[in-house]
C-alpha cells in the first residue's frame, strides 16, 4: 500500500507541473522603451500578469513592497531602493540609451553649440541627468540649461520654439520628426558619452521569488532575452504588438523606425556590474550615496 501511495503522489506531482511551472508572475513595467524590451514576453507567456504604469511614483511604491516578482525601472532607482531595503536584485539590463540632442536651428550642429544656445532638458536627478552631466564635463561645457518634467513637455516646447537645443528620447524623437516641417538635426548622446556603454533601464527580481521558485525566474529571464533579440530582428511585429497594447509608444509606422535608436538589448545581471560601477563610482548621489554590494547582481 505504501508503494501505491508513493506512485500516486509521484504522478500527481507530474500532473501539477512539478509544483512550479504554473506559477503566475506579477510584473510592473513603465510605459516607453522598457516596455518595448519585454513586448514578446507579454505576448507569449500565459503565466505573466503585467501592469503598465506611467511615472515614477508607482515604481517607487513597487520597490517598497513585495507585490511584484519583476520590476522594470531606471537602473539608478533600483539601486537606490536596494541600498534601502535589499528586496529587489538587478536581473538584467534591457535598455542602453535612447537620448539625443535635437534642434532645427540653421547651424551645422556639433556638441560645442550647446554653449551658444539655451538647452532644454528633462529628467532632473535621474540616470538621464547623470549621463548628460557626464557629457557636459567631458566636453567642458557650461550651457544655459532649463529642466522640464518629461520628454513630452520637451516635445511640446520644441514644436513652438525652434531657437533652442532640446534633449529628446526615442521613440518621441521619431514621432516629432513626423510633424516638424524643418529638418531636425541630432547628436547621439550614447556616442557622446563614450565607448563604454551605460545601462539606462533594467529588470529587477524579487529576492523572495528567487528563493521560492528559481526555475520560473530563469524561465522568465530566458523569455526576456529572446524578446530583446526579437524586438531588433522583427521591428514590424514588435511595433504591431506595442500599438495593440497601447503602452505609451507611437503608432506602428513611427515606432518601426525608432526601435534601433532605443538601444534595446539584454545583459544578464552579473555582467552589468562593471558597467554599473563605472557609471556611478563618481555619481553616488544618484543611487543613495554608496555602490550596492555584490548581492545586488543576480
Amino acid at each position: 500500500m505504501k508503494i501505491i501511495g508513493i506512485v500516486v503522489t509521484f504522478f500527481l506531482f507530474l500532473l501539477t507541473g512539478c509544483g512550479n511551472d504554473s506559477k503566475d508572475l506579477n510584473v510592473i513595467v513603465p510605459n516607453g522603451a522598457p516596455a518595448l524590451s519585454q513586448i514578446f514576453v507579454d505576448e507569449n507567456q500565459n503565466n505573466v500578469n503585467t501592469t503598465y504604469v506611467s511615472g515614477a511614483q508607482a515604481l517607487q511604491a513597487a520597490f517598497n513592497s513585495d507585490d511584484y516578482d519583476f520590476i522594470y525601472a531606471p537602473v539608478n532607482l533600483g539601486a537606490k531602493f536596494y541600498n534601502n531595503n535589499a528586496k529587489y536584485k538587478l536581473a538584467a539590463g534591457v535598455t542602453f540609451g535612447n537620448l539625443y540632442f535635437a534642434t532645427t536651428l540653421e547651424i551645422d550642429f556639433d556638441i560645442m553649440d550647446l554653449n551658444d544656445y539655451d538647452v532644454v532638458l528633462f529628467g532632473e536627478n535621474t540616470v538621464n541627468d547623470m549621463i548628460i552631466k557626464t557629457i557636459f564635463q567631458k566636453y567642458n561645457l557650461s550651457p544655459n540649461v532649463r529642466y522640464v518634467v518629461s520628454v513630452d513637455d520637451v516635445k511640446k516646447e520644441f514644436l513652438v520654439d525652434s531657437n533652442k537645443i532640446y534633449l529628446l528620447a526615442e521613440p518621441v524623437l521619431s514621432a516629432l520628426k513626423q510633424v516638424t516641417a524643418k529638418e531636425v538635426k541630432i547628436l547621439d548622446c550614447q556616442t557622446l558619452y563614450g565607448e563604454n556603454a551605460y545601462i539606462q533601464a533594467a529588470v529587477f527580481v524579487n529576492k523572495n521569488t528567487i528563493s521560492k521558485d528559481i526555475k520560473t525566474v530563469n524561465k522568465y529571464l530566458n523569455a526576456l532575452e529572446k524578446s530583446c533579440n526579437l524586438v531588433n530582428e522583427d521591428k514590424d511585429q514588435a511595433a504591431k504588438l506595442a500599438e495593440k497594447l497601447a503602452i505609451g509608444l507611437p503608432k506602428k509606422e513611427v515606432l518601426v523606425n525608432a526601435i534601433s535608436g532605443c538601444n534595446v538589448r539584454y545583459l544578464e545581471g552579473k555582467s552589468c556590474q562593471v558597467i554599473f560601477e563605472e557609471m556611478f563610482k563618481d555619481n553616488l548621489g544618484f543611487i543613495g550615496n554608496k555602490l550596492p554590494d555584490e548581492n545586488f547582481y543576480y
